[in-house]
């Protein structure tokens, strides 16, 4: 069973960004454990705030290839 979010980030490419620390570790798991691929994975600190969270996507979106990207897991450091 695909979770709309496995879907959505493989056939338009995209970055996933998310705050879910609950339950998307094991979707990710369950995921890659299926042979599956990402376009990427950010975590977001509840401690920002939207504005910060712009700011350091687009930072991340200049200064780096989306091929750099794929099945890696990160976080919005602020």
């Amino acid at each position: 069973m695909h979770h709309h979010w496995e879907l959505y980030v493989a056939s338009f490419q995209r970055l996933l960004v998310t705050n879910n620390r609950r339950s998307m570790p094991g979707h990710l798991k369950n995921h890659w454990d299926k042979g599956g691929r990402i376009w990427g994975l950010l975590w977001l600190r509840p401690s920002a705030n939207l504005e910060i969270w712009a700011e350091e996507l687009y930072l991340i979106w200049e200064a780096s290839e989306a091929e750099e990207w794929i099945d890696r897991v990160d976080w919005i450091p602020f």
